[in-house]
Formats: C-alpha cells, structure tokens, sequence
C-alpha cells in the first residue's frame, strides 16, 4: 500500500519508453529507479525490487510486461507480493481528453487541460494465496480499472 510521505522504488524498462518513466518518478516525485524488464536485467531488477522493500519502500510497477500481451499481469507483482508479505494495490488512470499511442500496449497520453479521474482499489493480502489464484484474482480486479 502506498502511503504518504513513504519511500517509493519504482520498476521501469531499461528501454527507452522506461526513460519517460524513469525522467518523471525520480526527477518530480523523488523516487528511486530500478531498471529492468523480463528480456533485460530483470533478476537483478527482482533483487532490487526486494530490497527496496526491506528497507521500507513501497513498490511500483506496470503490471504488464514490455511486449504484451496488453492487459494481461506480469508474474513479478504475486512473486514479489508474497517474498515481501506487502499487499497489492492496483493504480489507474483516465483522462476524459488524450492522445492514443499506435502501439500495443494502446499508451494513453492526457492532452493539457483534460480532466483525469484516478482509480485505487483496496489493498490486497495475497500472502495465503496460491500464485495462480492470486494472479487470476489480481487480473479480475485490474480489469476492472480499466477504460
């Protein structure tokens, strides 16, 4: 759960796209960066992801993959859920007036002035889970925040 005030470590891609990421949560929001993705650098992301949480961070990432498919959980967040006994907390977004990427993952960038409405749903505990059923039961309610 983020809570305010708090230590934030942030997951992005070693990719370019994770530059924009990267430039907005450590410039403006102070965040520490941890590089990595599935395809590049992505144990050593874990590990780091892990031990931002040991020293008290709260942990964020897309919860898609870099390729996709769109919409469809990474398996990183359970994993890291249950090594860290954090709880999960689905973050979203969206903007009455944006411009649409042509790429896979459909990127949505709000255009100056629009309104956007930010969604959080409640925490959730997936230490007792089994992967599978927490991975299904974090899909299910990450559908529902989106557009």
């Amino acid at each position: 759960m983020l809570r305010a005030k708090h230590a934030v470590a942030v997951l992005t891609s070693e990719h370019q796209d994770g530059d924009l990421i990267r430039y907005l949560c450590q410039d403006y929001f102070n965040s520490h960066i941890i590089r990595g993705s599935a395809k590049r650098g992505g144990a050593k992301a874990l590990l780091a992801m892990i031990r931002a949480a040991r020293n008290g961070h709260d942990l964020i990432f897309a919860a898609d993959g870099p390729r996709g498919p769109i919409y469809h959980l990474a398996p990183g967040i359970v994993y890291l859920a249950k090594k860290t006994n954090m709880k999960v907390v689905i973050l979203n977004f969206r903007a009455n007036k944006f411009w649409q990427f042509k790429s896979w993952d459909k990127f949505c960038l709000p255009k100056p002035f629009s309104s956007i409405e930010f969604y959080a749903s409640a925490a959730v505990d997936l230490s007792q889970l089994d992967e599978e059923v927490a991975k299904t039961m974090l899909q299910e309610r990450l559908m529902q925040y989106e557009s």
